[in-house]
């Protein structure tokens, strides 16, 4: 995407792979497709390509679907109820097709290929695990069980501090 006031006219959004790979074999150039994006946009692409890469684990891929969904919240908004609170903001099956959420999950369907119940079961990870849990986590067998994942992301907080301290 174009980036005119920053100190490189152009800013990778996607392709950083494909990129390298054409440096070590000494190409001067290369085709690229040059989409109209902002930064919140380019950053939404650039997810949905490291979505579809098979080596992510469930844990990064939570990860990921929580910061396209914050994006989207950023870019987007909310229906006029605003955002829901932490409690309710992972469960939206009653939720309107032609709401902003109804879109989102349509959107995520559509770019990322991911169910509804995958969505909020990757956004629940995403947002109820703390950073210090993902940190130790990661790298693990238990980075890759769903499951485990998500029984960790209900504990407490608290709870979740002390498992990272006794795992690590």
């Amino acid at each position: 995407r174009a980036t005119p006031r920053a100190e490189r006219p152009w800013t990778l959004v996607a392709g950083a792979h494909r990129l390298r790979g054409s440096e070590l074999a000494g190409l001067k150039e290369i085709d690229a497709i040059v989409v109209k994006a902002d930064k919140l946009e380019g950053e939404l692409v650039e997810i949905e390509e490291n979505i579809f890469r098979n080596e992510l684990s469930a844990l990064d891929r939570a990860i990921f679907v929580r910061r396209y969904r914050e994006l989207w919240e950023e870019k987007h908004g909310w229906d006029k109820g605003g955002r829901p609170s932490a409690e309710t903001s992972v469960n939206f099956t009653e939720v309107s097709e032609d709401s902003a959420q109804g879109h989102f999950f349509k959107r995520v369907s559509e770019r990322l290929g991911l169910s509804r119940s995958a969505i909020e079961k990757a956004q629940f990870v995403g947002q109820k695990l703390t950073p210090e849990l993902r940190r130790t986590l990661r790298g693990t067998p238990i980075a890759d069980n769903q499951s485990r994942l998500i029984k960790l992301a209900g504990m407490e907080p608290e709870r979740q501090k002390k498992i990272a301290v006794a795992f690590a």
